[in-house]
């Protein structure tokens, strides 16, 4: 999520870069399960923080590598659409 947002914000447009990232990001979101020794709280800051890191490079992306939006999954793609539009349901 962090390498999403610092190419985002040095704009770097490669777009076979994002979507190498995006995928990475896209396991590191939905997939990945956080250690025992954390709180539940701290979890849930480094899950709000990486979604809000790879939605800056979402935005990103959609202006400066549009290609890369196409190569999203549905589920982040689906995602992305809710965030942008506030839409808080499901």
């Amino acid at each position: 999520a962090n390498s999403v947002w610092s190419f985002a914000k040095l704009d770097v447009p490669n777009e076979q870069l994002f979507s190498a990232l995006m995928q990475r990001a896209d396991f590191t979101l939905y997939d990945v399960t956080y250690s025992h020794h954390e709180s539940i709280s701290a979890q849930t800051q480094d899950q709000d923080l990486s979604w809000c890191q790879v939605y800056l490079g979402y935005c990103f992306c959609c202006t400066r590598c549009p290609s890369t939006i196409a190569t999203l999954s549905r589920r982040l793609a689906s995602d992305f659409q809710k965030i942008s539009t506030k839409d808080w349901k499901d």
